[in-house]
């Protein structure tokens, strides 16, 4: 490669990489000053690069690995294309190789919610109102939804906020149907004065998350072993790929537009089955009940 090539390969990267971090710093703003979407902030939360905490560093270090990879691949290669494609890869790899993360967290986030339902399905039973309920939870709340229970307990203590609404947006934090459910019965027990019905509810609301809990722990038991075979597989090829764009002759026709054009169908095929993967390590979700409610405003009287 020349100087004139280098100089512009660099260039180019800096700039693209600017773009891309540009774009994460805009779509990762903090919650306080996001739009009050759960879903799209929880999305933008994982692009972020501020904050603290190990994932804050481990989104700042792939993004740093992303760069230098995709000036280093450049340089070394002269291929625009085989650039992009590694360090998209370094960006994408928590996401597509992360359905076993998710689904773990997913298991922990709705055994909390069963040990909270219960709890709560208790203190009510003793005659203790629903609101006042949820207020004093938050004080020992189960560790994976400790943030979500405290939001509730603050949204709730609000008069501005309407508790539908507190409700509802809780049940969006899970994304799930059974916290559909549980907000459901706790939306009744608000509405009804002196619903007692609503106890039993609760802890049969409680012994489904339970059993759910349970499935998912069996399912996940046999998706181990598919995963680690799929992950050896990738690594394998990886290695293999590298090796021939080392070789040096092997490859030499792909540094050709047409060629570089040929390195963007087969990255567009890689990619794609690799979110049909995850896809199916993740399975089909059981539908909401609640993702077609209505959401009073924040402030709307009832």
């Amino acid at each position: 490669m020349n100087p004139i090539s280098l100089i512009v390969a660099v260039s180019t990267a800096v700039v693209l990489t600017g773009v891309v971090l540009l774009v994460l710093a805009i779509r990762g703003r903090e919650p306080d000053s996001a739009p009050d979407f759960v879903r799209n902030r929880r999305f933008g939360s994982r692009l972020s690069l501020r904050g603290k905490g190990p994932e804050a560093r481990s989104r700042r270090l792939r993004a740093a690995a992303a760069a230098v990879a995709l000036v280093g691949v450049w340089v070394l290669t002269g291929w625009p294309v085989a650039a992009l494609l590694v360090s998209g890869g370094i960006l994408a790899v928590p996401y597509l190789f992360g359905a076993a993360r998710q689904a773990k967290r997913r298991i922990a986030r709705l055994e909390a919610l069963e040990e909270w339902t219960r709890r709560m399905a208790d203190s009510m039973a003793s005659g203790s109102g629903t609101v006042q309920t949820i207020v004093r939870s938050a004080h020992n709340a189960p560790d994976a939804i400790a943030a979500d229970v405290t939001t509730l307990a603050n949204r709730l203590s609000t008069p501005r906020w309407d508790k539908q609404a507190a409700l509802r947006q809780f049940a969006d934090t899970f994304d799930d149907a059974p916290a559909d459910m549980v907000a459901i019965a706790l939306g009744i027990a608000v509405s009804t004065q002196g619903a007692r019905r609503v106890t039993d509810v609760l802890r049969d609301m409680a012994a489904q998350v339970s059993e759910e809990v349970e499935a998912q722990r069996a399912i996940e038991a046999d998706r181990a072993e598919p995963r680690s075979v799929a992950r050896n597989i990738l690594i394998i090829l990886a290695v293999l790929v590298v090796a021939i764009v080392l070789a040096g002759q092997f490859t030499r026709p792909y540094g050709t537009p047409l060629g570089q054009m040929v390195l963007v169908a087969l990255g567009a095929v890689t990619f794609t089955a690799l979110l049909w993967m995850r896809r199916l390590q993740l399975g089909t979700p059981v539908p909401r009940i609640l993702v077609d409610a209505p959401v009073p405003e924040a402030g709307e009287e009832r």
